[in-house]
């Protein structure tokens, strides 16, 4: 059953990376958060990046360089059960957030 609400981690240009802990798993909401059309790419068993589609077209703010991608405009790492987004699991997190602070592939 698709969760309502999902556990993930959100980074947008120039911040730290942030665990939001209520973010809706509805389209509408993940389309509004990244300010468009949404694109993922799973970058992991069970994790994706939910990101906007047209951000280098529409000149969005480079954010960060997240495993070999170079990212613009604000991303958002959620898990994934099938063809559902989901909450990330929590032994997942750590890594996750150092890794979008530049600690890992760099």
């Amino acid at each position: 059953m698709k969760e309502k609400q999902m556990l993930v981690i959100v980074k947008r240009p120039g911040c730290e990376p942030e665990i939001e802990p209520l973010m809706p798993n509805e389209l509408a909401a993940l389309q509004d958060w990244v300010g468009g059309k949404i694109e993922t790419v799973t970058v992991a068993s069970g994790c994706v990046v939910i990101c906007n589609e047209e951000a280098r077209i529409k000149g969005l703010t480079y954010n960060c360089k997240f495993c070999g991608m170079e990212c613009y405009g604000p991303l958002m790492l959620a898990g994934r059960k099938g063809d559902e987004f989901c909450s990330i699991k929590g032994s997942k997190i750590p890594f996750l957030l150092k890794s979008l602070r530049g600690g890992v592939d760099k």
